[in-house]
């Protein structure tokens, strides 16, 4: 058995090619969960008083924003 068999033995069938899809969706999937962690954080700090109903009003705009751009995203990624 040479060196070639032996690296084949190890790679699936598609050798080193990657899925950048697989990948940017890896990455959109750890960006909306931590926004999705912030706004939680910041719907608790309001619940507790800690910062005004505006700050909070921003937060989820922002999380709204960020979560439609990534919608869009993938839809451009499915066609």
């Amino acid at each position: 058995m040479d060196i070639k068999d032996k690296v084949k033995k190890h790679l699936p069938e598609e050798g080193y090619k990657t899925d950048k899809k697989g990948k940017l969706d890896k990455l959109l999937a750890k960006a909306m969960s931590r926004k999705l962690f912030v706004l939680a954080v910041g719907t608790f700090f309001l619940y507790i008083d800690k910062i005004a109903a505006s700050d909070w009003t921003l937060l989820a705009l922002l999380y709204i924003g960020t979560q439609g751009a990534i919608d869009i995203i993938f839809r451009k990624l499915d066609k």
